[in-house]
C-alpha cells in the first residue's frame, strides 16, 4: 500500500529556508501590495484619494495615469471577475494590459500549458510549441493541435499570425523582444511567464493565470498543493546539522554542474531536499550550469551524484523501460577518474528525469531526492503518490505512475513498491 504525506494546505508563501515570505502580486489594483486583490485594496485606494494613504506602484488599477473612483470600480470588477481588461507585470518585468475575457491562446512552453490544463482552459488553446507536441502522454489533447513552431529555437511566426490568438504565451528565456516585434502589430498580446528560475517563481505565475482566466480558486488549489508539500519537506530538513547534510554533485551533461542561480530551478533541489550542492557558491558564473573539471569533483568528493536527463529521450512520461537510464548510470559509475569518489564507491549515483526537475513537478523531484538522501527522515513520504495526485487532480490524466513512466534510477524501493519506475521491473535491471 502506497503511503503519502497529507500536508496541511497553506496559503502563505515560503522562502528558500521554509519560512514565511512576503511578496506583492504584480497586478494593477493590488494597491496595498500584498498577495491578493480584495476589499482591502478598495479601502487603500479610498485612502489615497482622500490623501490619507500614499499611492503605491499598483494603486492605478485601470492604468490610466491617475488614481480616482475609476480605480475603485476596476478593483471591484477584478474581485467579482467582471473586469474587461487587466494590467499586470509579467515575468519579463513588462507592464502588459490584456483584454478580457481571453478566448484563444497559443502556448509555446509546457509549464504554462500545464497551468492552462489545471485551470480548465484547455479548450481555449489553438496552437502549441514543439515541447507540447512531443509529449503526447502528458498532453493528449494539446499535443494534437497545430504546431506553432519550436519551443526552443523559435516560433513559426507565420503560423501564429495565421492562428491569430488573443494571447501568445511563452517563457522569459526563449521569448525575447522578437515575440513582440513579430506579433504586436497584429494585435496579439504577448505574455512571458517564468516557471523555472526559482522554486517560488511558479506561485506568482500560476496566480496571475488564475486572474487572467477568472479561475482564482483553481489557481489557489494548485498553489496550496505545491506549497503544502514543499513546506513539509523543507521544514524537516531545516533541523539537520551541516554534518547531516550529504554533499551532492548534480550534473547536467558531462561535467556540467547545476548552481543555485541563473535560469534553472534545478540547482536549488539538493538544498531543499536536505543536501549540499557542491557547486553552490564555489563557482563564479551567470548561468544556471557551469563547466567543472573531474579533478574538482574528486576534490569535493560528493556523497551522492545525480544526473539530470533534460530531454524526453530515455526517461519521462513517454518511456516505460528504464534500461536507458540504467545504461547512463552504469557509464557514470564506470568513469575511471571518479572511481575513488564516495558516491561512486558506494553506488550512490542516480539518474533523474528532467520531467520532474522543474516546475510545476519540481516539488515531486525534490521529494524523490529527499527520499534518497534521508530515507529515515522521510519514511512516510511517497513521491509516487504525490506525482500521481498531480497528474490525476491537476492534469486530469488517466496515467498510472505504478505502470508507466521512468523518473528516477535506480528506483526507490518501498516495501513491495518501486518508486520512480513501473513496479513490474522489481528485481530487474538493478
Amino acid at each position: 500500500m502506497k503511503r503519502m504525506i497529507l500536508a496541511a494546505l497553506c496559503i502563505s508563501l515560503f522562502s528558500m529556508s521554509g519560512g514565511a515570505m512576503d511578496y506583492a502580486l504584480g497586478i494593477f489594483g493590488n494597491a496595498n501590495m500584498d498577495d491578493t486583490i480584495d476589499e482591502k485594496d478598495v479601502e487603500y485606494v479610498e485612502g489615497v484619494i482622500k490623501g490619507a494613504k500614499v499611492a503605491t506602484n499598483l494603486s492605478d488599477a485601470n492604468y490610466d495615469g491617475k488614481i480616482d473612483d475609476d480605480d475603485i470600480a476596476q478593483i471591484e470588477q477584478i474581485i467579482s471577475g467582471e473586469e474587461k481588461e487587466l494590467t499586470l507585470i509579467d515575468s519579463a518585468d513588462r507592464i502588459v494590459t490584456v483584454n478580457l475575457p481571453i478566448k484563444t491562446v497559443v502556448v509555446m512552453d509546457q509549464a504554462p500549458a500545464m497551468a492552462l490544463v489545471a485551470l480548465g482552459q484547455e479548450d481555449k488553446v489553438i496552437g502549441v510549441g514543439s515541447w507540447i507536441t512531443s509529449r503526447q502522454m502528458l498532453f493528449p489533447k494539446l499535443s494534437q493541435l497545430p504546431s506553432a513552431g519550436s519551443s526552443e529555437s523559435g516560433a513559426d511566426w507565420e503560423k501564429v499570425l495565421e492562428l491569430k490568438p488573443d494571447v501568445f504565451i511563452h517563457n522569459t528565456v526563449r521569448c525575447t523582444g522578437q515575440c513582440e516585434e513579430n506579433l504586436g502589430h497584429a494585435g496579439i498580446t504577448v505574455l512571458r511567464f517564468n516557471f523555472y528560475e526559482h522554486p517560488y517563481d511558479i506561485i506568482q505565475s500560476w496566480q496571475k493565470f488564475g486572474y487572467l482566466f477568472d479561475e482564482k480558486n483553481k489557481g489557489k488549489e494548485f498553489i496550496d498543493w505545491y506549497l503544502g508539500y514543499l513546506d513539509t519537506i523543507t521544514k524537516r530538513v531545516e533541523g539537520l546539522s551541516e554534518e547531516d547534510k550529504p554533499l551532492v554533485y548534480y550534473e547536467f551533461g558531462d561535467y556540467r554542474a547545476f548552481v543555485e542561480q541563473g535560469r534553472a530551478v534545478r540547482g536549488y533541489m539538493p538544498a531543499m531536499a536536505g543536501g549540499i550542492n557542491i557547486a553552490a557558491g564555489d563557482l563564479s558564473t551567470n548561468s544556471s550550469v557551469t563547466d567543472v573539471d573531474p579533478e574538482w569533483v574528486i576534490t569535493k568528493n560528493p556523497d551522492y551524484i545525480f544526473k539530470n536527463l533534460f530531454t524526453t529521450a530515455g526517461s519521462g512520461y513517454e518511456v516505460d523501460d528504464p534500461s536507458e537510464m540504467k545504461a547512463l548510470r552504469d557509464s557514470m559509475i564506470g568513469r575511471p577518474e571518479l572511481a575513488g569518489v564516495d558516491a561512486v564507491k558506494n553506488k550512490r549515483v542516480y539518474v533523474l528525469s528532467g520531467c520532474i526537475a522543474c516546475a510545476p513537478q519540481f516539488v515531486v523531484g525534490v521529494a524523490y531526492m529527499a527520499k534518497v538522501l534521508h530515507p529515515d527522515l522521510f519514511q512516510d513520504l511517497d513521491p509516487d503518490a504525490m506525482h500521481q495526485e498531480f497528474l490525476t487532480r491537476f492534469m486530469k490524466l488517466d496515467y498510472d505512475v505504478n505502470e508507466h513512466g521512468t523518473f528516477i534510477y535506480p528506483p526507490i524501493e518501498c516495501g513491495d513498491d518501486l518508486l520512480g519506475i513501473p513496479d513490474r521491473y522489481k528485481g530487474e535491471l538493478l
